[in-house]
């Protein structure tokens, strides 16, 4: 039997705390030390702007190097209301996309790698389901993890963001339309709304908040006596 379970990233398979927003900052003030530009400041902006806050929207020229374009934009934005000198706004941008990308940003759930194995002993194969960056590939293999998955369904590759159904609809065709799947994440919208519509099982990880999800456990462990 073709079984699969789609798993978020970000939240859900590891902690990357500030992600966004600590790395506007880390670059800004690597460029112009003693700015006095803080982290509050930074996340008044980029607390809407991101392509998956507004799936609703089309976005599917946005792929690869044309949503790095996108982003760049939108990280000038946040640095000129800052008061960032034009001539350091480029700069300042292409520098927090590096910082977005290390790897060392990202910290695995300490269960993460038992539960991969775990689900992929139970017959599972597993798929990264994503809202990110192009790039998302690269950092899982950094992080030693992508023996595990068969393949990456990520937004910013694909054009549409979770929980847009074309994005589901993408990712069960990629798995051969399994008889039976799971959707796992830590957002209620993007996650569960989105595998729920698609006709997933649905499990919310991390958080405890009332959504539809069919199941909802603390840590990720939890989930191999649901499976």
């Amino acid at each position: 039997m073709n079984k699969a379970i789609f798993w978020d990233f970000d939240g859900t398979l590891v902690k990357a705390p500030f992600l966004w927003s600590g790395s506007l900052l880390k670059a800004i003030t690597t460029i112009l030390p003693g700015c006095n530009i803080t982290l509050e400041d930074i996340r008044r902006y980029t607390k809407k702007g991101f392509t998956w806050d507004s799936p609703e929207e089309d976005y599917s020229e946005l792929i690869g190097d044309k949503w790095w374009e996108y982003m760049l934009h939108y990280f000038g934005g946040i640095y000129e209301k800052q008061g960032v000198e034009p001539e350091l706004v480029n700069k300042a941008s292409l520098l927090a996309s590096d910082y977005v990308k290390d790897v060392s940003r990202y910290q695995l759930f300490d269960d993460a790698i038992a539960t991969l194995e775990g689900s992929r002993a139970k017959g599972y194969r597993n798929y990264i389901l994503s809202n990110h960056l192009p790039e998302l590939g690269e950092i899982i293999a950094k992080l030693g993890i992508s023996d595990y998955f068969e393949g990456y369904i990520i937004s910013s590759l694909v054009g549409y963001d979770k929980p847009r159904p074309e994005l589901f609809e993408y990712a069960k065709k990629l798995a051969g339309y399994p008889e039976i799947c799971y959707m796992i994440g830590d957002n209620p919208h993007a996650d569960i709304v989105g595998g729920n519509a698609a006709g997933m099982r649905t499990i919310l990880v991390h958080k405890d908040v009332l959504c539809d999800a069919d199941y909802t456990v603390g840590e990720l462990n939890q989930i191999l006596s649901i499976i």
